[in-house]
């Protein structure tokens, strides 16, 4: 409510004050043109005439008496006085526009004494002191153009005060016409070509100043008090002795007009000229003034009317704004408890699985409101209610199906990768030729990893791994066999001081935990180097540490991939940058494992993988228990596998496989591969085997 009275006296205020700055500046230009008004005529007057009397007898060869100039000098220098005084008196009322013409027309005024001299002394000739004066002239135009600016005026008055500044300078123009005639005629009659060129050019400034006040579109909704004298006989003569001179073609013929008819021409339209210019500046004065009271018209309405009408909408907005406070009070209550309380709680159980009913969780708002405007905001705060708690379902089910989607593909891939390794299994077992042989170990290999990337969006669906172990495995070949489903195995180091074995519950989810982190060293670190990987028992577990020598992570870095493994985030379409980082977060979260990440001595990361008691056993403890067995390897480690024979012959052996020799024959590689299946096979247990063979089975009618 505050705001917009605010508003209202503020927009008030700023109508007063414009109108109150107009009616300043009114004042202000009615009191600079009472201070310069009159003074800068008047010098205009006396300097055109001191122009006059002094080529007059500049043209005679100074030959004349000069009691004319002389008469005249003290004139223009009391006329230059009252108008240094005026502008003194009214400095601070210029505008900046005044200011930067009276700092061209002072020095002007200042060299008057130096043309004075010159004429004097005969150092210049005539038309050069006629051009000095005119300078003098000019930069006095240019001094009440600005002037004549009416402040707060219209456009059109503006156009009207421009135009009589127009004629008055084509009547000084005039003027000089006459001045350049009468000294030739005082010389003798002839016109030299320099004095016949500058007429010339007079009487073309001239005739263009006059359509400038002629025209039309300096007189919008009027028509130009000069209309009639260029229209007049006085005129039409005048213009035709102009013509003659101007078209006289010999330098130094004598003047084709008698002086008599020329003085009579002359006169004749200067009078004429003078009196359309008084009527000219007579309108434009009572423009200035009717846009005087104008402003004082606006002053007095804005100024009280104004008052009054915010004093009004004041107490009307107070008496509605109390009401429209109540009514928002109770809509803001209702939409907070929906986005903190109603909402939140939604989006909590979708993300639980439970089925939510849309037409019980998202009600209109009820609200006491009779302002038809609330009420329709709350209408449609209400369908966005709904509208945002039907596409909170709709994202938990899009959610929900790509789940399923994702487990279905996955365990259907799982299928059929593990039928590919039954039949390697039997591909192999029949191999005699070491090369084939060697062929057949890296598809198996490869077929291992890509089972680990099925299992990693089984993972990331939510559902639990394919692989199960009923009886716990030893540490190391857990270890072998999370190093056996990377690519890059051979650049592995594995040193594991813990004689401890990890639950079978745990162990695939552990071994595949610990591959995409291996992978991910290998892979971000230089092909020329090791990925170092080491396990230890601690007081809070047992400690597996993978270390590589790449380039290592910024501060910023580690810390948010610390954070992501240790508030696993939701899985989203959107996100698909270091899938492997969330397999491992969700892996680490099922287990109750903590995985973070370091910066390393090497300059590489280490990867610290924590693994708590609860699934961790002690070999004795697992020996003295009934029923046991040596579970052996698990499927598919990389030390299980013989390496490929180079063309010298040479064996090449894996890193990961401390001191053990591989096999140089088939028959030795065969007799490597039986005792490695018979850990897996008889420790291991696929729980999903049934639901991917039958959609295995089944993908040749579904597709």
């Amino acid at each position: 409510m505050i705001l917009p009275l605010i508003s209202l006296t503020a927009l008030w205020a700023y109508a007063a004050t414009s109108t109150v700055g107009a009616a300043f500046a009114q004042r202000a230009y009615d009191e600079l043109n009472n201070a310069t008004g009159g003074p800068d005529s008047a010098l205009l007057d006396q300097l055109i005439a001191e122009r006059t009397v002094t080529y007059i007898w500049l043209s005679t060869g100074r030959r004349t008496s000069p009691a004319g100039v002389d008469k005249q000098r003290p004139l223009t220098d009391a006329a230059i006085a009252d108008f240094r005084a005026g502008v003194a008196s009214a400095r601070g009322l210029l505008s900046p526009l005044d200011r930067q013409n009276l700092t061209l027309l002072s020095p002007k005024l200042n060299s008057l004494g130096q043309v004075r001299a010159a004429a004097d002394d005969g150092t210049m000739t005539s038309l050069a002191v006629f051009a000095a004066y005119n300078a003098i002239v000019d930069a006095e135009f240019q001094f009440l153009r600005s002037e004549a600016v009416v402040p707060n005026g219209s456009i059109s008055l503006y156009q009207e005060g421009a135009a009589n500044i127009d004629a008055g300078q084509a009547l000084e123009l005039v003027g000089r016409e006459a001045a350049l005639v009468g000294g030739s005629l005082a010389s003798g009659g002839a016109m030299s070509a320099a004095t016949r060129h500058l007429f010339a050019q007079d009487v073309d400034n001239q005739r263009s100043l006059e359509q400038d006040a002629l025209s039309p579109l300096n007189w919008p909704g009027t028509s130009s008090p000069y209309t009639h004298l260029f229209a007049s006989a006085a005129y039409t003569d005048f213009a035709a002795m102009e013509n003659r001179i101007t078209d006289a073609a010999r330098p130094g013929a004598r003047i084709p007009v008698s002086p008599a008819a020329w003085q009579s021409g002359v006169q004749s339209f200067l009078t004429a000229f003078t009196r359309a210019a008084d009527n000219g500046r007579e309108a434009d004065t009572k423009g200035a003034a009717h846009a005087g009271d104008v402003i004082l018209l606006r002053l007095i309405v804005v100024g009280g009317a104004g008052l009054a009408a915010v004093i009004a909408s004041g107490l009307l907005l107070v008496r509605f704004g109390r009401r429209m406070t109540r009514e928002l009070t109770s809509f803001l209550a209702a939409v907070h408890e929906l986005a903190d309380e109603r909402l939140p709680l939604v989006v909590r159980r979708l993300r639980q699985g439970e089925r939510v009913d849309i037409a019980a969780e998202a009600p209109p708002l009820a609200l006491r409101a009779s302002t038809r405007e609330v009420t329709m905001i709350a209408e449609a705060f209400s369908a966005v209610q709904r509208t945002a708690v039907e596409a909170a379902v709709g994202e938990a089910e899009l959610r929900a199906a790509a789940s399923v989607v994702y487990r279905s593909l996955a365990r259907r891939s799982q299928s059929l990768l593990q039928r590919q390794l039954d039949m390697l299994d039997s591909m192999e077992r029949d191999a005699s030729d070491p090369n084939a042989l060697e062929q057949l170990f890296s598809l198996d290999h490869l077929t291992t990893r890509m089972r680990r990337h099925a299992e990693g969006l089984i993972v990331l669906s939510g559902a639990p791994s394919g692989r199960r172990w009923r009886d716990p495995v030893p540490l190391v070949e857990v270890l072998r066999g999370a190093i056996g489903e990377i690519e890059d195995y051979t650049r592995v180091d594995l040193t594991a001081s813990a004689d401890v074995l990890v639950a079978g519950g745990a162990v695939a989810d552990v071994a595949h935990l610990l591959a995409e982190l291996i992978e991910n060293a290998a892979n971000y670190s230089p092909p020329g180097t090791q990925v170092t990987v080491g396990a230890g028992l601690t007081a809070n577990g047992l400690a597996i540490e993978v270390e590589d020598r790449g380039l290592g992570l910024s501060p910023q870095t580690l810390a948010t991939l610390n954070d992501r493994l240790a508030n696993p985030p939701d899985f989203s379409l959107a996100d698909t940058d270091q899938l492997g980082l969330l397999v491992v977060s969700r892996l680490a979260a099922r287990q109750e494992i903590a995985v973070s990440l370091r910066g390393s001595p090497y300059g590489g990361t280490s990867a610290i993988v924590l693994l708590p008691h609860r699934i961790v056993v002690r070999k004795q403890e697992f020996a003295g228990r009934p029923g046991t067995a040596d579970t052996g390897l698990p499927r598919r480690s990389p030390q299980s596998s013989p390496a490929p024979q180079h063309s010298n012959d040479q064996p090449r052996r894996s890193t990961a496989v401390v001191g053990q020799p591989l096999p140089r024959s088939a028959d030795q590689a065969r007799a490597l591969i039986t005792s490695i299946r018979r850990g897996w096979q008889n420790g291991s247990t696929e729980t999903d085997q049934a639901q991917p063979t039958n959609d295995a089975n089944n993908e040749g009618a579904q597709a």
